[in-house]
């Protein structure tokens, strides 16, 4: 009887050790796959705007949520960027590994600043202050 259950004990830590392998297998395999999607996991998502194209071929990327400027290669991206576009970025390390133009942002930018230039262009004909009229 000491030897069933001594050989019983043996083979339930051998079935655990091999379910812990294969779960660690699972974990690294999953890792894996998700760096060469392209999804680090260090990667963060953040917005950006195209303050400028510079010799037709460099996009200047502002983020202003990290203060940081990006010049990447128009032709390195399918996108069509321009200036005033806002685009996600997905960055690792500080390096941009996926772009995508984020239309409704920029819709909305164009809009704001439209309502900011009528607002100013209602405001320049009309005086500052009141004007008081002094009786002679």
């Amino acid at each position: 009887m000491g030897r069933f259950f001594r050989r019983k004990s043996v083979l339930i830590i051998c079935i655990f050790f091999i379910i812990v392998c294969s779960g660690l297998v699972t974990i690294f395999a999953e890792k894996t796959s998700l760096e060469n999607d392209g999804t680090h996991l260090n990667s963060i998502s953040v917005k950006g705007v195209v303050d400028r194209i510079e010799n037709v071929e460099y996009a200047i990327i502002l983020v202003e949520e990290l203060e940081l400027e990006f010049v990447v290669e128009i032709s390195d991206f399918e996108a069509e960027l321009a200036k005033d576009i806002w685009v996600d970025l997905v960055l690792v390390s500080e390096k941009i590994k996926g772009l995508s133009i984020d239309w409704k942002k920029t819709k909305e930018e164009k809009q704001k600043v439209k309502e900011l230039i009528k607002e100013l262009r209602g405001q320049i004909g009309k005086p500052s202050s009141p004007i008081i009229q002094i009786d002679p």
